[in-house]
């Protein structure tokens, strides 16, 4: 996604992550290891990280709204 092309009236940018199936193959982010979601510059240049896996704060989770 190309930040820079997105109309001047949008204030902020929701992403969501979800497991496919994960309730019915009985997946969490808890079971899931080193995932992660990012945002990069147009250098690459990491912006914004949020971990995904691992630890109890994830045992049951399936999905997760991450704000922008």
């Amino acid at each position: 996604m190309r930040l820079n092309s997105l109309d001047a009236q949008y204030e902020k940018i929701v992403f969501i992550v979800q497991i496919y199936n994960g309730e019915k193959l009985q997946q969490h982010f808890g079971k899931v290891q080193n995932a992660f979601i990012r945002a990069v510059d147009a250098r690459n240049i990491e912006m914004a990280r949020f971990d995904l896996s691992g630890g109890p704060a994830f045992a049951s989770q399936r999905s997760m709204v991450l704000p922008s």
